[in-house]
């Protein structure tokens, strides 16, 4: 397994903690069924780790097991140098059209880095939440929202009409810090990749160049979405074969809240329903389109 799926593992844990952080509302939680998973499941680890802690509060000890999380990583981490003449298959991030790489052998890079790669991972979770969550309370009354609601906090809890722009200052300033981390490779649709050599300054072109970065990254957080509906439907004919009833009503609540409108109005053929696979055409179209625009306006800023 590279090490670029390990880090969205990392990330994924580090979100459970990340979350009870933020978590200020324990009833409403408990209500919700999702949420209260993630709760038993955080609880089970903070109650054995709060002797360690001196019995410290249990959002304190959530924050130092996001520390803690992010430096395993960063140790973790191969130190293999970048050498552009061949293939390198360490530590990667990605943001749209670039890639970027750790410095050499840095420990304090390297942490640097374990850190930018969760700001990310929550760029594409915040950049989503825009999409599905547009209340600045958790007085939701669909589960699914709720729980995309809390997961996405503290941003969910800014007013939604500022969130685009905080948004996108995020995008960008996590673009220049990336950029001046390391080797920078950019990449084209058609897989085609050169070496971008880092500036010391920050200038004019690199501002606009990290802005369209920051679009087209959460552009591209939208094949999750498509990602998230094959895994829903492969599970609803599981829990219908197996005849599994909490699968399917797991399955069915989440595509209800990912597909949006286009679930209300089903296509059927019989008694296949094709609005899942018009949604992932939608995405995927809609996608293509804009990350060509995107990158044609990147290409002019190289």
């Amino acid at each position: 397994m590279q090490f670029t799926t390990w880090d969205t593992l990392f990330n994924i844990i580090i979100l459970f903690f990340w979350h009870r952080v933020w978590s200020t509302n324990v009833r409403a939680a408990a209500l919700n069924p999702y949420l209260a998973s993630l709760q038993r499941f955080s609880n089970t680890i903070l109650r054995f780790l709060k002797p360690a802690f001196f019995f410290m509060s249990e959002k304190m000890i959530a924050v130092m097991a996001v520390v803690f999380l992010l430096m395993l990583r960063a140790f973790a981490a191969p130190r293999e140098a970048f050498d552009p003449t061949r293939y390198y298959d360490g530590w990667r991030i990605y943001m749209c059209f670039e890639v970027h790489l750790p410095g050499a052998d840095s420990t304090n890079e390297l942490l640097l880095f374990s850190v930018l790669s969760f700001i990310l991972f929550l760029f594409k979770l915040w950049g989503l939440s825009l999409i599905y969550v547009r209340r600045d309370t958790y007085a939701h009354i669909e589960n699914t929202t709720d729980a995309f609601y809390h997961l996405s906090r503290p941003f969910s809890s800014i007013r939604y009409e500022w969130r685009p722009g905080i948004l996108f200052v995020i995008g960008i300033l996590l673009a220049l810090l990336l950029h001046f981390m390391g080797p920078t490779l950019f990449l084209h649709s058609q897989d085609k990749q050169g070496l971008l050599h880092n500036q010391g300054t920050i200038d004019t072109i690199l501002v606009l160049r990290c802005a369209v970065t920051a679009l087209g990254t959460w552009v591209g957080a939208l094949s999750v979405l498509i990602q998230l509906v094959i895994v829903f439907i492969i599970g609803s004919w599981v829990g219908m074969f197996t005849g599994h009833q909490g699968v399917m009503i797991f399955c069915r609540e989440w595509m209800d809240l990912l597909m949006g409108p286009l679930r209300r109005y089903p296509m059927r053929i019989g008694v296949i329903d094709l609005s899942p696979f018009v949604f992932i055409l939608g995405i995927h179209v809609t996608q293509f389109f804009l990350l060509r625009i995107l990158w044609n306006t990147y290409s002019l800023l190289l």
